[in-house]
């Protein structure tokens, strides 16, 4: 069930990524994008929409304790807005704001891909891969033991 709906969304992210793409590069121009900021920013996003799959996926097992998983996944949409660089860059923030921000999970899905995109460099792109490898062994890991544990009240709940 969870493969299917992944790859279900995974057809739909990558349909609209390579919709965008040649949009944005119609409509703005190439600026300082590079090929190696094009193939490496595919792959950070890539790795971002696993890791936002996987912080998605234990959000909605906390229904099998709370039975609506509706507000923290609000919640969590509103934290990538703000933190993830898509409502403003995160180099507005203060300095200690903004040092923190690009430290937490919302950075690797929208703000480290985006930036590869436009401004690559290969510190950036180590610096990123590296988080958002790190965040999706700690995301999958955490989704597996929440699942573990909701099968296990299912099971002790007689369903």
């Amino acid at each position: 069930m969870f493969a299917t709906r992944f790859a279900s969304i995974f057809s739909e992210t990558l349909a609209v990524l390579l919709l965008t793409i040649p949009l944005g590069l119609f409509l703005v121009g190439t600026g300082t994008i590079t090929v190696w900021g094009v193939l490496f920013g595919i792959l950070a996003v890539i790795l971002a929409f696993i890791l936002d799959s996987f912080i998605s996926l234990s959000i909605g097992l906390v229904a099998f304790w709370t039975e609506d998983a509706r507000p923290y996944q609000w919640i969590y949409g509103k934290f990538l807005f703000v933190l993830g660089g898509l409502m403003f860059p995160l180099e507005i923030f203060p300095t200690w704001l903004q040092t923190i921000a690009k430290l937490l999970p919302p950075a690797y899905l929208m703000y480290y891909p985006a930036r590869l995109f436009v401004d690559f460099s290969w510190e950036l792109l180590l610096r990123a891969l590296i988080g958002q490898i790190v965040y999706i062994t700690v995301f999958g890991i955490a989704a597996y033991v929440i699942y573990k544990s909701a099968i296990r009240k299912v099971s002790i709940n007689g369903g």
